[in-house]
């Protein structure tokens, strides 16, 4: 009777034991499930996070270069202005500077275009990888720096002429006081 005592009481033990291995187990399950679906949820946050930098990136590039089309035409309009006070309206060198800046609008439109084709776009990069998606953010940062770049230059060059008009401006109205 105590061997049969002793079985049972090893017998329920050892039901117990497979129970809370199973137990323990199903948990272990559980959570790695979880962990899964953390992990999941977690990486397509991160994939809409570089979504939406890249589209916060591609309208900058669009307004920037949009932007950029009225600076180019006040850059163009001062040296027609330069070219008048000097004499030299419709002359080669007028015709060179504003060439240039025609080019210049030229380059920001391919960038713009780009920029609205991605935009555009957009629901086709929901299923791109997040390496695709890094890349194209690194490409369109690139295009943003070189639109801001080619901004500060054409603002630059807009008030350094905007300053020589203003001089020739000056010295026209003061001929004009001492001939009268």
């Amino acid at each position: 009777m105590l061997q049969q005592t002793i079985t049972l009481i090893l017998a329920v033990a050892g039901v117990l034991a497979a129970a809370g291995c199973l137990w323990a187990s199903w948990n272990a399950h559980r959570a790695a499930l979880t962990a899964q679906e953390v992990a999941k949820h977690a990486e397509n946050i991160e994939r809409r996070g570089l979504l939406r930098e890249l589209m916060v990136t591609a309208h900058r590039v669009i307004a920037e270069s949009s932007q950029m089309g009225l600076l180019v035409e006040d850059l163009k309009a001062e040296y027609r202005v330069l070219a008048s006070f000097s004499g030299q309206t419709g002359g080669s060198r007028e015709r060179l500077l504003i060439q240039r800046a025609e080019s210049t609008q030229k380059e920001l439109s391919s960038l713009r275009d780009e920029a609205q084709n991605l935009v555009e776009q957009r629901t086709q990069l929901f299923d791109a990888s997040e390496e695709e998606l890094t890349q194209a953010l690194l490409k369109f940062d690139g295009f943003l720096v070189q639109v801001l770049r080619i901004k500060d230059t054409v603002e630059r060059e807009i008030a350094a002429v905007a300053g020589d008009n203003r001089l020739h401006r000056g010295r026209h109205l003061k001929a004009l006081s001492v001939s009268r």
